[in-house]
């Protein structure tokens, strides 16, 4: 999250965040912070995130989820969420 300045939020239709976003250990409150802002310039939020093991990655998404329009986890990933 702390890659991605705030300023160019302003010029985007869409913020995907994909890949490891759980299993790789970035920070959720950061990044509920970045979907935040976003939100707050008009941009649409996707998250699409890669979980594997048995980490309970749910607590880990409370934060990110409410910032979120489009939250892609495939079957496997949604079962171990929830």
């Amino acid at each position: 999250p702390a890659d991605v300045p705030h300023d160019l939020l302003a010029g985007c239709r869409v913020l995907d965040v994909g890949g490891s976003l759980v299993s790789a250990g970035l920070d959720p409150h950061g990044t509920a912070e970045l979907l935040a802002a976003a939100k707050r310039a008009g941009v649409k939020t996707v998250v699409d995130i890669v979980c594997g093991g048995p980490e309970n990655f749910l607590d880990r998404l409370r934060p990110i989820l409410p910032h979120t329009d489009v939250f892609l986890p495939n079957r496997d990933e949604g079962e171990r969420i929830t």
